[in-house]
């Protein structure tokens, strides 16, 4: 399995962000710095932006209507439920934490099923 690349100056900025709020534990998926919930990843930093695991409609609705959000899609395959948010400036992320929470509460919902 290849190793991705990703931004360690957005590392930064989102462990500031997530590593805060308590239960979220870091790790890693694929090489890549990931943000986990009872054991679920619901984040990871990847190349030059985000990844997010949300519901499958919301993924839709941000790909067609916000500016930055694209399908996550590595070698190709897109992801299922997650969406790649890229910034041009790198602490524009620090706006985005009502969705890493969002996020974050999805995946803790479907980790008690």
């Amino acid at each position: 399995m290849p190793k991705f690349s990703y931004d360690e100056e957005i590392k930064e900025i989102i462990d500031d962000i997530l590593l805060e709020i308590p239960d979220i534990e870091p790790g890693h998926v694929f090489g890549m710095p990931g943000y986990y919930i009872n054991g679920k990843l619901f984040a990871s930093v990847y190349e030059s932006g985000l990844t997010l695991k949300l519901p499958k409609a919301k993924c839709s609705d941000l790909i067609e209507k916000v500016d930055g959000f694209d399908a996550f899609a590595p070698l190709g395959n897109t992801m299922k439920e997650w969406v790649h948010l890229t910034k041009e400036d790198p602490t524009d992320f620090e706006n985005e934490i009502k969705l890493m929470i969002e996020s974050m509460n999805f995946v803790r919902e479907l980790s008690k099923n």
